[in-house]
């Protein structure tokens, strides 16, 4: 077995074991509409002979952005811009996943228009915003927006989606107990605060028409109360 021979992996057929992972590039023009730039930064690096390219951080939701750059897939009209790159990336031979995120209290308030939203309220060291609180009756609508983004990946050609649940965003946030301080079904306990991330995940596969999916963890937020390698293991179940 060489990092160079052919596999298959839940179906994909990969002419190599190299995957390029996602790069936040900030060549899109705002909204999401892809451009030159991107083009043709994905198409030279499918010239080299990558497996499989996952796509830049992909906004779920509006509200989730933090760049005033970054790709979207919150809005059917954001399906022809991603179905360039994948068109792209396929034609020398490599495969495509598309990257879905929300940024949650990581998002840029500048680019969405108003407060970040997270589990819980609190100032977030990254853009030095403080976070409002998610109201219950609209979890299930970002829930949603994960399943919907899935489904508008499929129709882009991508080959499978890969579903961000670490580096600090917002299903890690829900996760974390650091930065999950509810007392309603989605916060307090382990099996509470593990809810949300479970129905992202039976969002997604649900609206994925049987895709491969692929859930990206961080093993370690190196903070007090953070998620670690001791507590991790029930996320890794889902």
């Amino acid at each position: 077995m060489h990092i160079s021979d052919k596999t298959a992996l839940s179906g994909l057929y990969l002419k190599n074991r190299f995957f390029m992972a996602p790069v936040k590039t900030a060549m899109a023009l705002p909204g999401g509409v892809v451009t030159q730039d991107s083009i043709t930064f994905y198409e030279r690096i499918s010239q080299g002979g990558v497996a499989a390219i996952i796509l830049e951080p992909t906004s779920v939701s509006a509200g989730g952005r933090e760049h005033p750059k970054q790709l979207c897939i919150h809005e059917d009209g954001h399906i022809n811009e991603i179905k360039k790159l994948a068109e792209t990336i396929h034609k020398n031979g490599s495969l495509v996943g598309v990257h879905i995120n929300h940024a949650g209290r990581a998002a840029n308030p500048k680019v969405i228009g108003h407060a970040p939203v997270a589990p819980s309220p609190m100032l977030c060291p990254a853009n030095g915003a403080e976070s409002t609180e998610i109201p219950e009756e609209k979890i299930p609508e970002i829930i949603d927006d994960f399943g919907k983004a899935a489904h508008r990946a499929v129709k882009a050609g991508a080959d499978f989606i890969e579903v961000q649940f670490g580096h600090g965003y917002l299903v890690s946030q829900f996760f974390s107990e650091r930065t999950n301080k509810r007392n309603d079904q989605w916060g307090g306990s382990l099996e509470k605060r593990l809810r949300f991330g479970k129905s992202v995940l039976t969002s997604v596969l649900k609206n994925a028409d049987d895709f491969p999916v692929i859930v990206r963890i961080s093993g370690s937020e190196f903070v007090q109360d953070g998620i670690s390698p001791e507590n991790i293991g029930p996320l890794l179940e889902l």
